[in-house]
């Protein structure tokens, strides 16, 4: 999704309202690990910062993990759930993706 804007919904697992939201450039890619507690592969998505040279920035949000797709509207929107993980522990979070 490189054309996009992605904000965060929640705050370390509380709700943020709307007026609240930050929108951040994406692009932003998807891919999966194998989560070895779990005996199984987990969907990711994260905001890629290419740099010149093949390096990458820092994303600007963690990574989500355990990926659900919420709601979708090809022309507007996404909205997908998971967890991020922020100093150790897990927290809920959603992110809403716009197409610009």
């Amino acid at each position: 999704m490189p054309n996009c804007r992605v904000c965060r919904t929640h705050d370390r697992g509380r709700r943020l309202p709307e007026r609240d939201w930050t929108f951040v450039p994406g692009p932003v890619r998807g891919y999966s690990i194998f989560q070895k507690a779990h005996n199984r592969h987990v969907k990711c998505l994260k905001i890629v910062r290419q740099l010149s040279g093949g390096a990458t920035d820092a994303s600007p949000f963690p990574d989500l993990a355990d990926v659900q797709f919420l709601s979708f509207s090809t022309e507007r929107a996404i909205m997908v759930s998971g967890f991020e993980e922020v100093e150790g522990a897990r927290y809920y979070q959603g992110w809403y993706i716009v197409w610009d």
